[in-house]
């Protein structure tokens, strides 16, 4: 038995430096991040600054000693975990750099964290030799990856600040509190840690309902099996959580991004949604939906009638699921799309995975949603060429259109035999800050247009065009535009001048008028979807207003540089005309072109959703 600490005792941190301690598998791992590090570093370094005196607490430290098994003599820490971690390494920090007093000794202070001791993880030596593990063992491991940023945090902070480790180890310090004492002696652990933690915002439902799953009463009387069944639970949670951290699979499944610090919540939310039972009776039950605890809440009900076996099995399968579908490249396309184009949510798609027999009949129920969302209840594809950009509904079924064009085109392009998938991850990360946007191949409208600067860069973008383009005469146009160039250095030589142009003014007016002549140059007038193309919000910002050659260029650029900018491959082809059969020029879209990629769409949306007679029998 290890020395005692009175409860409720604000305890130094000096004071734990020879005790040993337990993070359990029922906990979440560590995941402090940087700015959670640097909080606690600058709490200490104010705090010293000021109350010398005085002392600075970190809240409670719950725990519980262990009397038997592999940990005997290790203090089971209940909550506390991730404040207690962090000073470990700001000491293995402190240490490598000499930075302690000759006394102090670490030798008996150790932090194990259950789950990664079982998969073959040595954590206490991580921590202990921290600032000599190489990155790619810290990334082979998502608690290590945490604490190994903690470290480069703590290392960056200390190179700007002094830190006082007189204050760290005497002034600094947990209230101890330990559930064996008094009143707690006979309480489970996870259940203790659910309870205490209630109340809390940095737990999520999902952590509650992991205490939930790793009760030892779900596992009977055997302490082994007990023992095996918890941290074989605890590592396939780990196993899940790592796959949905992963945003390319997470942004398939999801348009948003995940607004908690795990993200296996959102199949606990998935399975409490997909309840009809729950659904029928949740006006009646008096955990609402807008209780942050609903979902934990609901499974707390859920254990009293179904085995922990049924449970876990049932978070198995959802996983096991959506793994399928992102790995299948056939259902990886139409769902990604189906989530992407929000025509159906994931709720809807595991409805309709439920309801069917095989994976062939799945795959063609899937095509004839797609279907009826982009054939929009019509017997042809006629209907098309009607569609119209500044027609509210068609707009919404035109960008459906082309995102389905550009997921299956995608998937016709083939590499080292290996097939090419649209990126969902990408696309609906973008939507988050950028949605995603029809752009006119050939731009209809001087919209955006409004400053001195804006006329003067298009004014030279264009200018480069029309002089290299030799089907027209342009000199006439060419003398103009140069000559307004030249108004425009001179009149922003003038500090005073107002950037903004009065859209009445005589300026604007001439401005306009060049423009009119420009576009009746180069192309087609329309605003139908064989004038239009998919790209994201900031990318159409930037090529608005131009002709077809500058907006070309632009493109090339921007596919070639990168700089985190995702051009749809249909899109790239549109301005390389791919679609058009020998192209005899590429400084205009005309109306040849713009037929070719009407025909191309066309003929991708009735061969793409083709579906044949019995096939799904």
């Amino acid at each position: 038995m290890s020395e005692q600490i009175e409860n409720n005792k604000l305890v130094p941190v000096k004071d734990l430096l020879n005790k040993k301690f337990l993070i359990p598998s029922y906990q979440r791992g560590y995941r402090w991040t940087c700015r959670q590090v640097n909080d606690l570093l600058d709490d200490i370094l104010e705090f010293s600054q000021n109350n010398v005196d005085s002392y600075y607490c970190l809240q409670p430290l719950i725990v519980k000693e262990t009397e038997n098994g592999d940990y005997q003599g290790f203090w089971e820490v209940i909550d506390g975990q991730q404040r207690l971690t962090t000073i470990y390494i700001i000491f293995s920090y402190l240490l490598s750099k000499e930075r302690l007093p000759i006394c102090i000794d670490l030798e008996e202070f150790e932090i194990r964290y259950e789950t990664r001791e079982q998969q073959g993880c040595n954590s206490a030596d991580f921590l202990k030799n921290i600032n000599r593990k190489s990155d790619f063992e810290a990334k082979n491991n998502v608690d290590f990856l945490h604490m190994s940023n903690a470290y480069k945090t703590i290392e960056k902070w200390c190179g700007k600040y002094e830190f006082n480790v007189d204050v760290l180890l005497s002034n600094v310090r947990f209230i101890w509190y330990d559930v064996n004492r008094k009143d707690h002696k006979e309480e489970d652990s996870h259940y203790v840690f659910a309870r205490l933690n209630m109340g809390k915002i940095q737990l999520t439902n999902a952590e509650l309902i992991k205490a939930l799953f790793l009760q030892r009463k779900n596992f009977g009387d055997h302490a082994e099996t007990i023992r095996r069944k918890q941290l074989e639970i605890a590592m396939e949670w780990d196993t899940i959580e790592l796959a949905l951290q992963d945003d390319d699979f997470w942004y398939f499944l999801n348009t948003e991004k995940c607004e908690t610090p795990t993200r296996i919540e959102f199949i606990f939310d998935l399975i409490r949604d997909s309840d009809e039972d729950e659904a029928k009776n949740q006006k009646k039950n008096k955990y609402i939906n807008s209780d942050k605890f609903y979902t934990f809440f609901y499974f707390q009900e859920r254990f009293k009638k179904d085995p922990i076996e049924v449970m876990w099995s049932c978070i198995k399968n959802k996983y096991m699921i959506f793994k399928e579908w992102f790995e299948d490249d056939k259902l990886y396309q139409l769902i990604g799309f189906m989530i992407a184009a929000k025509t159906h949510k994931t709720h809807d798609l595991i409805k309709l995975n439920s309801n069917n027999k095989s994976k062939v009949l799945f795959e063609e129920n899937l095509k004839e949603e797609i279907k009826k969302t982009l054939w929009n209840s019509h017997s042809d594809l006629s209907f098309i060429d009607k569609l119209k950009y500044y027609d509210k509904d068609n707009k919404k079924l035109i960008g459906n259109i082309l995102l389905w064009f550009n997921v299956t085109y995608t998937s016709l392009q083939y590499k080292d035999n290996k097939i090419y998938r649209f990126p969902f991850g990408y696309y609906n990360r973008v939507c988050e800050s950028t949605p995603w946007s029809l752009e006119h191949i050939h731009a209809q409208k001087s919209e955006h247009l409004k400053k001195l600067e804006q006329w003067r860069i298009w004014f030279s973008d264009h200018l480069l065009f029309l002089e290299k383009d030799t089907t027209n005469s342009n000199e006439v146009i060419i003398a103009e535009i140069k000559n307004e160039i030249k108004n425009i250095d001179d009149a922003r030589k003038d500090k005073n001048i107002q950037e903004e142009i009065d859209y009445q003014s005589e300026t604007m007016k001439r401005f306009l008028g060049i423009y009119a002549q420009v576009f009746s140059l180069f192309g087609i007038e329309s605003d139908g979807i064989e004038n239009l193309a998919l790209l994201d919000g900031r990318s159409n910002t930037a090529l608005s207003n131009s002709i077809f050659a500058v907006k070309r260029q632009k493109i090339i650029e921007m596919d070639l540089n990168k700089n985190n900018v995702f051009i749809p491959p249909c899109t790239r082809h549109v301005f390389l005309k791919y679609f058009t059969n020998y192209p005899s020029q590429f400084y205009f879209w005309s109306k040849s072109d713009a037929d070719s990629y009407l025909k191309a769409i066309k003929k991708n949306l009735e061969e793409s959703l083709l579906i044949e007679e019995g096939e799904n029998k």
